[in-house]
């Protein structure tokens, strides 16, 4: 009875049918031949989809109140435009720095694969593009000698890299960390950078451009893994509150947003959604009572799904649509975002360092 108070206090805050959003926590469904099938979930995973949740309203909040932020406060483009499509802007990029710590996981790799990335863009603008417009302008010069981390890129981010293998035994239902590490091992053992660990052990390595790094990869499959599934996305599509309607209506891949929809968008504005063709029955499932009895509300949500659990067919639109994408993806593409921004910037490169207690002055 405790869990659904919590439940319809969620529900009541995030103005969404607690049936339905129930329904959404502890099933999914998967679409074979047009057609949609639904199963239920387990207790990890349910619990998995939930944690989702919780991460996709921060992080899909957090990321509008950005640009909106940046949307009020860009200046007038009547008296700040250069082209039709350019304007003059000034950005910060704080980024962390090279981690390597007892236990490196799959956060790690992230952090420091974007930090290789940065280190490249640093290496082109400083030594790469100083080296020819000397040799343009006719300036004699002494080459600096420095470690060019194309390679590792490529190792990373290639159509056989380690992300692309990452991804690919995601998509398998009996895959294991071991026997991802086992691909890791038998597509990039001759990589110079790669390295195999001794033994059996679940880790590769990396000779990143910092230093080596040993990777545990317990756990790299279920992090990448997106369990934000897509009949959780159309629960909350059916959100009352306008905005949170919004965050899980646009394209996750969507970096663009109109200065339009972000100015008119009120934060916690009512709404009264028109209805749509819904993955969920129409049909009020009979074991849903007014009142609660023995059985909690997933229960009989559960109880309902079995009964209701036929395939629906479903169109190629709607397929796309909900297609799955993993947390590698989510990380390429926002990084690659990124580079794309910076490479038309004109970057000025600060070092920073921390600060140590236990530091003494010129020790």
């Amino acid at each position: 009875m405790a869990k659904v108070a919590k439940s319809s206090t969620i529900c009541t805050l995030l103005a969404l049918d607690q049936e339905i959003l129930t329904m959404a926590l502890i099933s999914t469904f998967s679409i074979t031949k047009g057609e949609r099938v639904i199963s239920l979930k387990n207790f990890d995973q349910a619990n998995d989809c939930r944690d989702a949740l919780a991460k996709a309203l921060y992080e899909r909040l957090f990321s509008w109140i950005v640009k909106q932020t940046n949307t009020l406060l860009q200046p007038n483009r009547r008296h700040n435009h250069t082209d039709n499509n350019i304007y003059r802007t000034c950005s910060i990029l704080d980024m962390s720095g090279f981690e390597n710590f007892q236990v490196n996981s799959f956060e790690q790799l992230c952090i420091n694969v974007a930090n290789e990335h940065l280190q490249y863009y640093f290496n082109e603008h400083i030594f790469l593009q100083e080296e020819q417009d000397y040799g343009t302008e006719g300036v004699s010069w002494e080459k600096v000698e420095f470690q060019n981390n194309e390679d590792l890129i490529e190792l990373f981010m290639g159509n056989l890299g380690i992300f692309a293998l990452l991804d690919e035994e995601t998509r398998f239902p009996k895959a294991s960390d071991e026997s991802l590490v086992q691909k890791f091992h038998s597509h990039c053992k001759n990589h110079p950078r790669y390295i195999r660990p001794r033994g059996n052990e679940t880790a590769f390595g990396i000779h990143h451009y910092a230093g080596k790094v040993v990777y545990d990869a317990r756990g790299f499959l279920e992090k990448n893994r997106d369990n934000l599934s897509a009949n959780l996305i159309e629960c909350m599509e059916k959100s009352g509150i306008e905005l949170i309607g919004y965050l899980f209506t646009i394209n996750d891949d969507s970096t663009i947003i109109s200065d339009t929809a972000l100015s008119s968008m009120s934060p916690f504005g009512m709404i009264n959604k028109p209805k749509t063709t819904s993955f969920h029955p129409t049909r009020r499932p009979k074991s849903f009572d007014t009142e609660y009895t023995k059985e909690n509300l997933s229960q009989k949500a559960a109880k309902s799904l079995r009964q209701e659990s036929r395939p629906y067919k479903t169109n190629t639109i709607q397929k796309e649509r909900f297609s799955q994408h993993t947390v590698a993806v989510h990380f390429k593409n926002s990084l690659a975002e990124l580079l794309d921004k910076m490479k038309d910037a004109e970057p000025s490169f600060v070092s920073a360092t921390h600060s140590r207690l236990d530091y003494s002055t010129f020790s």
